[in-house]
């Protein structure tokens, strides 16, 4: 991949938590991790969703913080109780367990969020 695609991914990739929201950084990060939901593990019945298929979502996690509002894609479900979120920033990864309540399904066009290698299926979004 050359510099510019890279920069292109890293655009529509991007950091912010959700558009217009704030920029993901160590200490948000710090917070969102902190109100993790522990105890799902595949044991305790979580099913992956289809690699590559995840939805998207956007989840309000509270934390102390304040509320911080995330967009990504779902890995895993507990049966409706939990979802594990997922996403890439600059400073890292993102991977948090959370009640699903907090979260809403949104489409990948609403997204303040776009997995690069959805960005590879769809090129057109390299072109925003």
């Amino acid at each position: 991949m050359d510099d510019d695609e890279n920069a292109r991914r890293h655009a529509v990739a991007g950091s912010h938590c959700y558009p217009g929201g704030p920029e993901l950084t160590e200490d948000l990060t710090a917070a969102i991790r902190a109100a993790s939901a522990p105890g799902m593990t595949p044991g305790a019945g979580a099913r992956r969703y289809v690699y590559r298929r995840e939805p998207y979502g956007r989840a309000a996690i509270p934390t102390s913080l304040g509320t911080v509002v995330v967009d990504g894609k779902f890995l895993r479900t507990e049966d409706g109780p939990l979802l594990e979120l997922w996403r890439q920033y600059p400073g890292g990864m993102l991977d948090v367990y959370i009640p699903a309540a907090w979260v809403r399904p949104i489409s990948r066009e609403e997204s303040g969020w776009v997995d690069v290698y959805d960005i590879v299926e769809d090129a057109s979004l390299l072109d925003r």
